[in-house]
Order: C-alpha cells, then sequence, then structure tokens
C-alpha cells in the first residue's frame, strides 16, 4: 500500500510534465459552438455537473465553465477541485483550481474562465475534472474541428492533487 501512492505520484507527473511540445498552432475556423451538460456522482449523494461547450473552440480563447457541485449526503463534503485538458497522452492544461466546503445538502454553482493555450492542436481533447480523494471524470470536447471521427482514450488520471 506504501508503494502504490508514490507510484501513483510519479504517474501523475510524467503525465503533467511529460507532455510532447510539438503540437501545432491552430488556425481560426468556424466551427459552431455547440453545448453540453454533464453530470457524475463520486460518491452516494455526491455529485458534480460540467457545463460549457461541446465544440467551437479556438486557441486564446478564455471560456466560461459552469461547475455545480451537489452534496446531498449526511456528512459534510470538503476539498477541491481542478479542471484540466489532457489530450491523447497527458495533461495539455490546468484550466482551473478551486477549494468548497459544502454542509450536508448544500450545492455549490461556479462559473469559472479558462484560458485555452494557444498550442493546442485541432483534436478532441478530454476535459477532467478532478476532485482528488474522490474522483475524475472526462467529457470529451473538440478544439478547431467539429465533433466526428474518433474519440480517444483519455489517460486516467489519479485522483490525487495534480
Amino acid at each position: 500500500m506504501r508503494i502504490r501512492k508514490p507510484i501513483m505520484a510519479l504517474a501523475l507527473l510524467l503525465l503533467i510534465f511529460g507532455c510532447d511540445s510539438g503540437y501545432q498552432p491552430l488556425t481560426d475556423t468556424a466551427v459552431p459552438y455547440e453545448p453540453f451538460s454533464s453530470s457524475w456522482e463520486f460518491s452516494p449523494g455526491q455529485m458534480a455537473t460540467v457545463s460549457g461547450w461541446r465544440a467551437g473552440y479556438r486557441p486564446s480563447e478564455s471560456i466560461p465553465f459552469q461547475i455545480g457541485l451537489e452534496n446531498g449526503s449526511a456528512s459534510p463534503w470538503q476539498g477541491e477541485f481542478f479542471l484540466l485538458l489532457v489530450d491523447e497522452k497527458c495533461v495539455a492544461a490546468k484550466l482551473a483550481h478551486q477549494e468548497f466546503a459544502l454542509p450536508p445538502g448544500e450545492t455549490l454553482q461556479v462559473q469559472v474562465t479558462a484560458q485555452f493555450p494557444d498550442y493546442l492542436k485541432n483534436n478532441p481533447h478530454g476535459l477532467v475534472l478532478l476532485i482528488p480523494e474522490w474522483g475524475t471524470a472526462t467529457e470529451t470536447i473538440w478544439i478547431g474541428i467539429e465533433p466526428s471521427g474518433r474519440i480517444p482514450e483519455w489517460p486516467q488520471l489519479p485522483p490525487e492533487r495534480p
């Protein structure tokens, strides 16, 4: 059990810092925005929702996402969340981070503004909501292209703080 945490930490560091920097800049496209909203249950009664756009992103844009947390359990839910962008190999960008504390029965709605890097490829990417010690949830978004084709298998991030 003691070996598992260092291995997970090493894997996370490799994902975050081991990315290939050979990205090609995007050209401006006319891909229309398409909304999405996805929900996940991290444990019984503790839900998270992410809403935003599935497509239409361009480099260097500031993009709003809605993050919702709901504590329907009988215990307080305290922690932090990270909104990350991943490609097929690793974490491409850390978009947002915030701490939270929710008493039983409370909800939190937050709008975060993410700045997309200008070095992203015209490809699908994984938008990851990571809540350390609770888990991760991934939604596919398309950058510079319309939603179509193969959706890559996104890297499995350990549920630890990046």
